[in-house]
């Protein structure tokens, strides 16, 4: 009886429904819309951030910070080989990297040398070529501690000028191939400083380093969890950006909401005091007023949480261009997939419901504490 009458309302005041229910379509549509490019945006900057870092790493497990010639991985290839037969698609790398002076012509600077094994060439750092006077073709010295105690010479011509690459941030540093990190610190063919695994499924780091601490007991070997433990408060101005934008939003809708709402029980403040003075409750008012804001509020989260569906859905298709913002934000591609996450979606959908509610509260307390005698007097 109690959904039948509500029901009957939502359809004879239909214009007033209409309008909460396309307010309560936009709340879900921002909530969720915002929730998708936000995770998209905290996944895009993740995937960057463990590839260069490393999803797994294996390091000596003797190594010291400021022991960097003298303490390395022997049998890289042979390790290389055993970690593919574990993980097939892992994407491995050597890595060297120590302090030297990088001299040129009159011009020197201290800079951390780095190498990995996909490099072929040497690059400078856009701010190092700078302190250097060095551009492109320059031939470079490399001076630095080797791992006997002694130092040693290497040069090396600039391949290229970059700002950023591995751990060239910001343009300062230098990378160089392997070959020439291990001349500078007097290391075998076969030695690596730290080893960098890197999968697609990197929510799964914990079990495959489980099974690599189980083939290789003498190394030190962490997922990126362990290493970087604060890396979420690196989303928190996103998530904080987004909630505003939203927040904005919820308070347009709010107050729209709330005076469609007032509009619509002070048009039936004769049929309410009629219902009152019959001998309903102030209860059953109040649960009457509540279902229909609820049938509304369904109808109107299902359409929301459809639109806001294929609205992702296109937005995957090419992604949102952020251009040369990827450029001065170091960890973000220039492409951005919006994420689904359905928990998050759920979510949303039953706090516009309740928010809904939330906004009718004041209507309905307005029309409930009237007196049926009031209420029978002509608007």
């Amino acid at each position: 009886m109690l959904f039948k009458t509500a029901l009957r309302n939502s359809r004879r005041y239909f214009r007033r429904s209409v309008v909460v229910g396309i307010c309560i379509a936009i709340s879900v549509i921002s909530l969720q819309t915002m929730d998708s490019i936000g995770e998209g945006f905290k996944q895009s900057a993740l995937r960057v951030i463990l590839e260069k870092e490393g999803m797994v790493v294996l390091e000596p497990i003797d190594d010291e910070p400021l022991d960097f010639a003298v303490h390395s991985i022997i049998g890289y290839e042979e390790i290389r080989e055993k970690i593919k037969e574990d993980i097939p698609e892992a994407l491995i790398k050597g890595i060297i990297w120590s302090p030297a002076v990088v001299i040129n012509d009159s011009f020197s600077i201290d800079a951390l040398v780095f190498s990995e094994d996909d490099l072929r060439g040497t690059i400078l750092g856009e701010k190092t070529a700078d302190l250097l006077k060095a551009s492109q073709g320059d031939t470079i010295i490399l001076m630095g501690t080797n791992r006997y105690g002694g130092l040693s010479f290497v040069p090396a011509i600039t391949d290229t000028i970059l700002s950023n690459y591995g751990l060239i941030r910001n343009g300062r540093g230098i990378a160089v191939p392997l070959s020439r990190a291990r001349q500078l610190l007097y290391w075998n063919e076969d030695e690596v400083k730290r080893i960098k695994v890197n999968f697609r499924d990197y929510w799964n780091a914990d079990i495959y380093v489980e099974k690599l601490r189980d083939i290789f007991p003498e190394m030190k070997i962490t997922s990126w969890r362990e290493r970087l433990t604060n890396i979420e408060d690196l989303f928190k101005v996103t998530d904080v950006k987004m909630d505003v934008f939203s927040g904005i939003i919820l308070i347009i809708v709010a107050g729209i909401i709330m005076s469609t709402i007032l509009t619509s029980v002070l048009e039936r403040k004769k049929d309410i005091g009629t219902l009152r003075a019959l001998g309903a409750s102030r209860f059953f008012i109040i649960s009457l007023i509540v279902l229909e804001i609820i049938i509304i509020a369904f109808i109107g989260v299902l359409i929301g949480t459809g639109i806001s569906y294929f609205l992702i859905k296109y937005i995957l298709r090419a992604g949102i261009q952020i251009g040369e913002m990827s450029g001065v934000i170091e960890y973000i591609e220039s492409v951005i997939y919006p994420s689904i996450v359905w928990k998050n979606w759920f979510g949303s959908i039953f706090f516009a419901m309740i928010w809904a509610i939330i906004c009718s509260a004041y209507p309905i307390w307005f029309i409930v504490r009237m007196k049926p005698i009031e209420s029978l007097k002509e608007v």
